[in-house]
């Protein structure tokens, strides 16, 4: 129960109007507690309110630049979780990044993240949305266009997936931006820091580890398919996590007759991969390993196919 910072018969003593003043700061003092609290853990309401204006700051800066656009996602999901949508943030910003050195700016890091990753929350998502969100800015006003308004108020029931699918659409526009593209190199660090967790998960569980397999046949592999690799990946990966009594997010990719998809398609899918992995990791040996160094040779797409068990 709340009570005056003064009682007694001073107060007692004092009139209606002051009875009603003390009544209202009480209220006021409730609401303004309640609003702190929403703001220091917003919903995914407010971190799909983050994106679609990270989203629409990436459509201004295409547009000005004359870039043609029509990507779209290469693949969907449902029933994400927040480690999953956190993951899929992360990718996007290192997309900024990377833009960010086309452009001369400095690369910056990703909030650090100081809590397990079975305990991430919104606002740790939010966080890595707003970084994102500073690195288009020093573009927007070197491009002087005016910061995008604000969006319409997001639904309170916003779901993970929601916020998955708004971080897929924003990916792909700077997918579009991007002039060097996104290399086999970038998709193999990936893969390889998801195989490094791999490993060490199927030690811990006593099984055994899957050979690499070598193809020196031939050398002309597409993206489309180190995409479905990686999409046969997911599924033992999801499998391996109903084994240990998780819940992976349910993958739609569907890659045939399909031609436009690109290293950027499968960084996106190799960070989905990683989430889970990295999730079975930190909940089997309650520790993460250091990211695996830049690989500084010249990593082709026939690499990565063979990388991704």
């Amino acid at each position: 129960m709340l009570r005056p910072y003064r009682t007694g018969k001073a107060i007692q003593n004092q009139g209606t109007l002051t009875r009603i003043f003390l009544l209202v700061a009480c209220v006021f003092t409730l609401l303004s507690g309640a609003s702190t609290k929403a703001a220091d853990n917003p919903g995914f309401a407010a971190v799909l309110g983050e994106v679609q204006m990270v989203h629409a700051s990436i459509e201004s800066i295409r547009l000005r630049l004359g870039v043609s656009g029509a990507l779209k996602p290469a693949f969907d999901i449902e029933n994400a979780s927040t480690y999953e949508v956190y993951f899929q943030a992360l990718a996007l910003f290192q997309k900024s990044n990377w833009l960010a050195r086309e452009f001369g700016s400095n690369l910056n890091s990703p909030p650090p993240l100081t809590v397990p990753l079975d305990t991430i929350e919104p606002r740790h998502v939010l966080a890595v949305i707003e970084a994102t969100h500073a690195n288009l800015q020093p573009f927007q006003a070197r491009l002087n266009l005016p910061e995008p308004p604000a969006p319409e108020p997001c639904p309170g029931d916003t779901s993970a997936t929601d916020v998955y699918r708004a971080i897929l659409g924003a990916s792909q526009g700077l997918n579009l931006l991007l002039r060097i593209r996104i290399q086999p190199r970038d998709v193999y660090r990936e893969v390889g820091f998801t195989t490094d967790h791999l490993k060490k998960i199927l030690f811990q569980l006593k099984l055994k580890t899957p050979a690499r397999r070598h193809l020196s046949d031939h050398r002309t592999h597409t993206p489309v398919d180190v995409f479905e690799r990686l999409t046969s990946s997911y599924a033992t990966v999801a499998e391996l996590a109903r084994v240990s009594g998780q819940q992976a997010l349910v993958l739609k990719a569907d890659s045939r007759g399909r031609t436009d998809l690109y290293p950027g398609d499968n960084y996106d899918l190799a960070a989905l991969v990683l989430s889970e992995v990295a999730y079975l990791y930190a909940l089997s040996i309650d520790e993460l390993p250091p990211p695996l160094p830049p690989d500084p040779r010249e990593i082709s797409v026939t690499d990565v196919y063979e990388q991704v068990k």
